[in-house]
Parts: structure tokens; sequence; C-alpha cells
């Protein structure tokens, strides 16, 4: 079971690219962070 779990991680990419949209949660909530900020930090200026 620990060698399936292995094998699926490292499938999955850490970072989601036109060819392949899989994506860890950490990567999509970052990347939705960096857009919100962005935008609030522009809209205060």
């Amino acid at each position: 079971m620990y060698d399936k779990l292995k094998t699926i991680d490292a499938i999955i990419p850490s970072a989601a690219t036109c060819s392949n949209q899989l994506a860890d949660k950490d990567y999509v909530n970052d990347s939705i962070n960096s857009v919100t900020a962005y935008y609030i930090t522009k809209n205060a200026a």
C-alpha cells in the first residue's frame, strides 16, 4: 500500500501545466493568495 501511494504521489505534479492540469493543494492555494493579494494592494493604491 505504501509503495502504491508513493507511485501516485510521484505522478501528480507540484504545479499545473498546460498538458497536465493536476496541481497539489498548496500550489493552488498559493496561487489564489498571490492573485488576491495583488488585486487588494492594487485597488488600495
